[in-house]
């Protein structure tokens, strides 16, 4: 894809304005340097702060707050989860320099967020966003982390960004009516290099066509539902594994992480799998997650196969492997073959 230097610029403007950057920021980054989210680098840059290129472990993390006095963090809820577990185990790790956290690039359940919240005493950022478009789309920022009825949402447009969402025929949605979010953004990319077929079907006029789906509310928040392309088609039904993932989610303290994804399936074209991750002393079976996931959605959405894991396999960005998911699942099915 083509970016111009002008769109790096003004995204690190655009987030220098929305995210409360100081001069005396020391910015802990655990991205791989080629992902979009380091566009951070250059907003750190700009206020004149302090970059640490952090290593992307748990160790490394400890290291930047304990060592370099780390006061913001980017990191995507995976990590940040194996950093709860640390805290939880090590509650004398001193935070206290700490002032920002900012997450994004895959979901954090509500009770994942209000879980981080109690151990980084701090402010929240969610960012959603893609490549084409240097990044931020949206922003939940901390005083929206105060609502409850927010925590699901991934926040309002950032300056200068327009959002909607469309059917498959182009029209808007109605509000809480899911679609494909749309994004006027001044950031975005002018074509895909040599790609003249993904550049028109994702660049109409103005507008951006992230492939992601959701819905606006009333008060104009978005809400992602899952990525079009995630979207698992069982039995002719369409079942979003964020959904079904959120609803595990939601089962407590007993469930720490969950992640969904569909495998093929002789019977139904494809059926929905679950990697869990449980709280230490957890006693939340198998069972008891279908039996909840059937009371909360419909029973075709709940999963078929449970996996316990003691955490989610990731790949080199730091988000959930799926495929890693996936062949666990075939090795576990060819093993009782």
């Amino acid at each position: 894809m083509r970016h111009s230097v002008k769109n790096f610029v003004d995204k690190a403007f655009i987030l220098s304005h929305l995210s409360g950057w100081s001069s005396d920021e020391v910015y802990m980054l655990t991205s791989p340097l080629f992902h979009i989210s380091c566009v951070s680098i250059f907003t750190c840059f700009l206020v004149g702060g302090t970059c640490v290129i952090g290593d992307p472990s748990v160790e490394g993390m400890v290291s930047a707050i304990r060592d370099d006095h780390a006061t913001r963090i980017g990191v995507v809820p995976s990590l940040l989860n194996r950093l709860l577990d640390y805290i939880e185990e090590h509650p004398e790790l001193d935070r206290s320099s700490v002032r920002y956290v900012e997450y994004g690039t895959a979901p954090m359940s509500a009770e994942q967020i209000r879980r981080s919240m109690k151990l980084i005493n701090c402010k929240f950022l969610q960012y959603y966003g893609a490549t084409e478009t240097v990044a931020t789309i949206t922003c939940l920022l901390p005083e929206h982390h105060l609502r409850e009825d927010k925590l699901r949402s991934v926040g309002q447009p950032v300056l200068g960004t327009e959002i909607k969402v469309v059917r498959g025929d182009g029209s808007e949605c109605a509000p809480f009516e899911n679609g494909e979010i749309v994004t006027r953004h001044p950031c975005t990319i002018t074509e895909y290099l040599d790609n003249d077929a993904l550049t028109k079907a994702s660049i109409k006029g103005d507008w951006y066509y992230t492939g992601d789906i959701g819905y606006l509310s009333a008060d104009g928040f978005l809400y992602l539902v899952d990525r079009k392309n995630d979207m698992i088609i069982s039995g002719g039904e369409n079942i979003y594994p964020k959904e079904v993932a959120t609803c595990i989610q939601s089962m407590g303290e007993g469930i720490k992480d969950a992640v969904v994804t569909g495998v093929s399936d002789s019977r139904f074209g494809e059926t929905v799998i679950a990697a869990v991750v449980k709280s230490k002393d957890s006693d939340i079976t198998a069972e008891n997650i279908m039996e909840h996931c059937r009371l909360q959605l419909a029973s075709y959405k709940k999963p078929r196969y449970i996996y316990f894991v003691d955490s989610l396999p990731l790949n080199d960005l730091g988000k959930v492997d799926k495929q890693a998911i996936k062949n666990m699942h075939y090795e576990a099915i060819n093993s009782q073959n």
